[in-house]
C-alpha cells in the first residue's frame, strides 16, 4: 500500500484511536532500564516530549538518550527510524557534512529495541547516542546563516534517504501533510 492509498483507505483507524500521550517514565525507572538492558549508568534527566519519553542517561562525555516509545509505535517503525538515522549518518559522513547523527546503540542481545513493562503496559525502549547541543526551539532569532545551514542539512538528509526503503516507513502519520484533512476531521 502506498502512502496515497493509505490516505484514501476507508478502513483505516481514526487518528484519535492511534494517538496517545507520551508514556510517563520516572528517572528511577529509566536508570534501572538503562543499566539492565544497555549497561549504562549515571545521572538521569528527563527531556520531555510530545510523543516519546526522552531521558538523558550518563555522565558528561558519555551520555545517551533513552527513548521509551509511544505505545502507538510499532517495532517496524522504530527499526526504520534507527536504520534511517544510520543511513543518513553514513551519507553525511561520506560527504564530509560535519553533522552528528545519533545512532541507535544495540542492546546486550544485539537488538535495536527492547520491550519493557511499565505500569502494566508493554513499551519499547531504545538507546541512542547523545548529540550534545541546544534545540533550535530555544532561540528566539535564527540568523540567515543558521537558517541556511539548516536548509543545507535538510537537503542532504532528504537526498541521503532517496534510496532508503523499509516497511516501517509506510504508515499513517499525523505529521504527514497529506493526512491533514483526515486529522482535522478526526480531531473535530
Amino acid at each position: 500500500m502506498t502512502p496515497t492509498d493509505a490516505v484514501t483507505d476507508a478502513s483505516r483507524r481514526s487518528f484519535a484511536e492511534l494517538l496517545s500521550p507520551a508514556p510517563e517514565v520516572s528517572e528511577a525507572a529509566a536508570a534501572e532500564i538503562a543499566e539492565r538492558l544497555f549497561g549504562v549508568t549515571g545521572p538521569v534527566r528527563s527531556l520531555g516530549s510530545q510523543t516519546d519519553a526522552n531521558l538523558v542517561v550518563g555522565e558528561e562525555g558519555r551520555r545517551f538518550l533513552l527513548k521509551v516509545a509511544n505505545p502507538s509505535s510499532t517495532t517496524a517503525e522504530l527499526e526504520a527510524q534507527s536504520l534511517a538515522a544510520a543511513h543518513v549518518g553514513d551519507a553525511l559522513e561520506a560527504r564530509g557534512a560535519g553533522v552528528a547523527v545519533p545512532r541507535t546503540v544495540p542492546a546486550a542481545d544485539g537488538s535495536l529495541a527492547q520491550t519493557v513493562e511499565l505500569d502494566g503496559r508493554a513499551l519499547q525502549v531504545r538507546l541512542l547516542e547523545c548529540v550534545e547541543g541546544t534545540p533550535l526551539s530555544g532561540d528566539r532569532y535564527l540568523s540567515p546563516a543558521v537558517v541556511g545551514e539548516f536548509g543545507r542539512f535538510a537537503a542532504l538528509a532528504v537526498l541521503s534517504l532517496a534510496d532508503f526503503e523499509h516497511p516501517g516507513t509506510h504508515r499513517d502519520l499525523e505529521w504527514d501533510l497529506r493526512q491533514a484533512r483526515l486529522l482535522v476531521d478526526d480531531l473535530l
